[in-house]
């Protein structure tokens, strides 16, 4: 019975040292493999932030909307695919590194190198008269006005209460309006022709739609007025309309792209995006729109004025632009008491600024339109002041003689 049961013993202890052996070498192999698996991730991550670098200190080896693929390093080992490709004002830049079937992408959105604080704050054309200046109106910066310069002036029951309305230096500007860069005034055309797509219904659409940087470009187009509510919608998508498109305070956006001749976003709507309109363009009261946004009117016909309204009490972090080539239909830039604007308004027609510029301001001619008359070459308690402006602020290149040279502007993913 002793040797029966030494025997069982033996047994029992091979088996529990089998499974103790066993076990060990199973959680070394998992140990060995998360290990791989973390280091192939590093490496995915590093090659993708190196081929960023990549592209900043080489941008003059990419041509939008095509595909390169780079070797980083030389051993055939680090390959990443890069894209460049316009994202309406902007270029968007897609970055895919890769080991074996393991994959990891990156995105980012472009400006331009510039230091907006440096620029002159105030840029309007010399018409051979003087800009009138009424209430509180400070300028923070450099000005570029007409030889004329400045006279104080009396309007809706107040007159200039500063000693003078600007704290940098005056220069004389010219009479004509820089030119538009080729991409701002044929902004529609050249995202419709370089970016990849394919189309969506708007009746497909559920309660959310998200489309990664990385890929292909969701357009939903449609005839008529197209109404959007009740939606989050986040990142490589366009909607377009050949009428109107009607944005409720209900929808959720991020990064997407609206074109129609005419946009309007109703009043409490809050986002990030490019809304581009030909013909006008409204946002309601207290909206918010955040950084980097885009509201621009662009005109190429001579058969309306194109117009953009911002009403009371919105906060827009990006660029406000006007834009017209027909020679005597003026864009028309209006902006309302308590409005403010983070970055730069630029108009080649008029500009109507009641609100705070927190940032630039570069117009063809200023007007003032108030309940009993119009006023041109009139500042009436317009506040303009780039100096607040965060230190990461990113421009975006909109005049012909500014330079090219690529700054990253916000990680998209």
């Amino acid at each position: 019975m002793l040797k029966a049961g030494a025997l069982y013993l033996v047994l029992g202890l091979s088996m529990l040292l089998s499974i103790i052996t066993g076990s060990v070498l199973f959680l070394s192999y998992n140990q060995r493999t998360l290990i791989h698996q973390v280091y192939n991730s590093e490496n995915l991550i590093r090659n993708a932030n190196s081929a960023v670098n990549y592209y900043f200190a080489k941008p003059q080896e990419f041509e939008l909307g095509k595909s390169k693929t780079i070797d980083l390093f030389g051993y055939a080992k680090d390959s990443v695919v890069m894209q460049l490709s316009n994202w309406g004002i902007y270029n968007a830049l897609s970055c895919k590194s890769f080991i074996g079937n393991k994959q990891y992408c990156k995105s980012a959105l472009l400006g331009i190198e510039s230091n907006i604080k440096k620029e002159p704050s105030f840029f309007v054309c010399d018409l051979d008269r003087p800009i009138s200046i009424c209430g509180n109106t400070l300028i923070n910066g450099d000005v570029l006005w007409p030889k004329a310069g400045y006279k104080p002036a009396f309007i809706e029951g107040e007159s200039f209460r500063g000693e003078k309305p600007y704290t940098g230096t005056a220069k004389e500007a010219p009479a004509i309006f820089p030119e538009f860069n080729d991409l701002v005034c044929d902004i529609e055309n050249t995202l419709l022709k370089q970016t990849a797509f394919k189309k969506v219904n708007i009746n497909e659409v559920g309660d959310s739609l998200i489309n990664p940087f990385h890929l292909e470009a969701i357009l939903i187009e449609q005839a008529g007025n197209l109404v959007l509510e009740n939606k989050f919608v986040a990142g490589k998508i366009i909607f377009k309309s050949n009428e109107a498109i009607t944005i409720k305070g209900s929808l959720q956006f991020s990064d997407v792209i609206f074109l129609a001749p005419k946009i309007f976003i109703e009043e409490g709507s809050t986002g990030s995006g490019q809304f581009i309109a030909t013909d006008s363009l409204y946002l309601g009261k207290n909206c918010n729109l955040n950084y980097p946004s885009v509201l621009a009117v662009i005109n190429k016909e001579e058969l309306k004025a194109p117009t953009l309204m911002i009403d009371e009490n919105t906060v827009v972090k990006g660029l406000v632009l006007g834009a017209s080539k027909a020679t005597n239909k003026w864009a028309y830039l209006s902006i309302k008491n308590n409005c403010k604007i983070w970055g730069r308004v630029v108009s080649n027609g008029y500009a109507d600024v009641k609100g705070k510029v927190i940032g630039s301001l570069y117009t063809y001619k200023t007007i003032l339109k108030t309940n009993s008359a119009v006023y041109e070459n009139h500042l009436l308690n317009t506040i303009i002041n780039p100096q607040l402006l965060s230190e990461s602020f990113v421009n975006v290149r909109v005049f012909k003689t500014e330079n090219n040279n690529p700054a990253l502007l916000k990680w998209l993913n």
